[in-house]
């Protein structure tokens, strides 16, 4: 059988393995949810509507196909469908009800002031701490919103805090993150610190009775830290809780500008490793359902101790529905399996729908399921333990790289090659890591001894990823061109069922790469040039000393930082030295953003500037990153 018809075949299979009633069913609840979200969304949400109704009707339409033998009997059509339409309105009053009283802004003031809250949550970041809490207005509706704290004495869930500030409604001005702060309920938003805060009454009761998984993370990070070295420790601390806050800066711009950083990220690859483990052991000794029940309660355990990365739980609901099943039946649908994951997720919390977390796992997911043989059946002359790896790569990329560069304005055209070396390198060190701490319960010396594989392997992961990195082909992208585009679709020609294209295998893909890169390394670069970029009045300069890149900032007050932020990115320089000539909030305020996407080394103030709260937030993050401040 040719090449050809088998991937005709293929694709056949994989409709028909979709047009299950999951499909339509996630695609309904996808259609309500855009629907409901209408008033924030604008024209994107307008585009993924129409896109989300038209999947709808298709995938209804196939399903319905599929299933036609059942029409026969009137009255099992009738009880089904009168099911399904039940279900559908009860999820559709929900969800719309649920959306209209997150996103209700009716009588809401404009900002609140000297107020006490309640702290509902603390998820801990790079350079503050982001205090979710609640508090009740003179009318008694309920308010909820984020304090972004960098102070020394951070609040405790259920602490109660007065806050000495004002703390304004968030505003949707075509703001994606301001969109989606508003989709989950979020109206109010500061920065604070010590002095913006006094603590009214702490929860005594809830920190004695805070849950076993934070006790079971906390006390699993300290043996982290105790058995290993940095940076390597903050690397598997990321990899064991699901944050990457944890991972030295410089890493994660390495792993970052190598097309690598979601190796970092909890998620389904560290779900397979948690899974294997038990399965391995018990296989042996057991029946194979007993041993998946192990592998199960293991996941169940991993992401019960880390901080519930969207990417992790899909990835344990997915495998919890792959463990019913082998018990149950016989036949396995993973694609039926995503559908359900994705259904439970957004009932639970739609708003994770603008999530680009929930996006990226997702749709790497499902490009996996539709394209991973088609691109292995290219790649069947190369080694098998290759082949795998690398046609996850390639299929995985389809959907990643749109949602990366829509969210992220990034392409990085040595993703691939990464991928291919990095991941069973991160897969080696989260399953080396772990038995060096089961050894630690026996003896912290052996455990020491055993943390040396898995130091070794990331630092050779390291010295990859930095190989990779100081090639510059990570580029900020905000405009697609058509001759972009046109080489980008080059890489989808091992899917298409055409003789000619097969004859080609894999090579399209490599050519994709290599003619993007030097695409993009010829319109997008400015890596040692210096350039100046004009907003009005304000002005950004790249110069060049010693052979390092300085920005030079003199801003207005007014200065539109996002724009002037992307001229600068599209360049793609290699920043390393930043000097703000006028200092004001508009000056530091793009600075700091600069400091997120680039090793600066050296900080430099033409003038001692006033002393405010953006300064304060400047010289915290500039004293975490361990960057050399002058007065010049």
């Amino acid at each position: 059988m040719s090449d050809s018809s088998t991937k005709s075949d293929g694709y056949s299979r994989l409709l028909q393995s979709a047009a299950v009633p999951s499909t339509p069913f996630f695609c309904y609840i996808v259609l309500v949810i855009l629907i409901s979200y209408s008033n924030i969304t604008g024209l994107y949400g307008l585009i993924f509507t129409s896109a989300s109704a038209v999947l709808f009707f298709l995938s209804l339409t196939l399903t319905a196909f599929r299933y036609r033998n059942y029409f026969n009997n009137r009255i099992t059509v009738i009880s089904h469908v009168l099911f399904f339409l039940t279900v559908s309105a009860i999820i559709c009053v929900y969800l719309t009800g649920r959306i209209k009283e997150l996103t209700s802004d009716k009588n809401l003031p404009d900002f609140i002031s000297n107020v006490s809250v309640k702290i509902d949550k603390v998820k801990y970041k790079r350079y503050s701490s982001e205090l979710h809490f609640s508090t009740q207005n003179d009318s008694g509706k309920i308010l909820h919103g984020i304090i972004y704290f960098q102070g020394d004495r951070i609040p405790d869930r259920g602490d109660s805090i007065f806050i000495h500030k004002k703390i304004y409604r968030v505003k949707l001005l075509n703001n994606y993150f301001s969109s989606y702060l508003i989709s989950r309920g979020i109206h109010y938003t500061s920065g604070a610190s010590d002095n913006d805060i006094t603590f009214l009454h702490q929860n005594k009761i809830s920190s004695d009775t805070v849950s076993a998984g934070s006790i079971m993370q906390n006390n699993l990070l300290i043996r982290v830290d105790s058995i290993f070295r940095q940076p390597a420790a903050g690397v598997i601390k990321a990899l064991l809780s699901g944050n990457q806050n944890y991972v030295d800066k410089n890493v994660i711009l390495s792993y970052r500008n190598s097309g690598v950083l979601h190796t970092l990220a909890a998620s389904g690859m560290h779900v397979g490793i948690f899974a294997a483990i038990p399965a391995f052991l018990l296989l042996p000794f057991f029946r194979k359902n007993i041993a998946l029940l192990g592998s199960f309660l293991s996941v169940l355990l991993y992401l019960y101790i880390t901080d519930l990365p969207v990417s992790l739980i899909r990835a344990v609901i997915m495998f919890g529905f792959f463990y019913l099943q082998s018990i149950l039946f016989r036949n396995r649908n993973v694609f039926n399996y995503l559908m359900l994951t994705g259904s439970i997720i957004l009932v639970i919390s739609p708003w994770e729908i603008f999530s680009p977390g929930f996006q990226l796992s997702f749709g790497a997911t499902a490009s996996i399921i539709m394209f991973y043989k088609q691109y292995l059946k290219s790649l069947k002359n190369i080694p098998s333990f290759i082949a795998g790896t690398t046609a996850v790569t390639f299929s995985a990329q389809i959907f990643t790289i749109p949602i990366i560069i829509f969210h992220m304005n990034q392409l990085n055209t040595a993703g691939i090659v990464s991928n291919i070396l990095i991941i069973p390198l991160i897969s080696i060190i989260m399953g080396t890591s772990l038995f060096s701490i089961l050894v630690s319960f026996i003896s912290i010396s052996a455990a020491i001894l055993a943390g040396l594989i898995p130091e070794y392997i990331f630092r050779l992961s390291f010295l990859i990823t930095g190989f990779i990195s100081d090639l510059k082909l990570n580029f900020f992208v905000y405009n697609i061109t058509l001759p972009l585009f046109l080489l980008m679709i080059l890489s989808l020609a091992p899917l298409l069922n055409y003789h000619k294209f097969q004859k080609m295998k894999f090579y399209p893909v490599l050519l994709s790469i290599i003619l993007c890169t030097l695409y993009m390394k010829k319109n997008y670069s400015g890596n040692g040039k210096e350039f100046q970029i004009k907003w009005g009045n304000s002005k950004a300069e790249i110069k060049t000393e010693e052979k390092k890149q300085i920005l030079k900032i003199d801003l207005e007050e007014s200065a539109d930082t996002e724009k002037i932020i992307s001229e600068i990115k599209i360049k793609n320089p290699d920043i390393k030295i930043i000097e703000l000539t006028k200092i004001n909030n508009s000056g530091l305020l793009l600075s700091r953003k600069i400091l997120n996407d680039y090793a600066i080394e050296e900080y430099r103030f033409s003038d001692i500037p006033h002393i405010n709260p953006m300064f304060k937030k400047m010289i915290y993050q500039l004293e975490k990153d361990n960057v050399v401040v002058k007065f010049i």
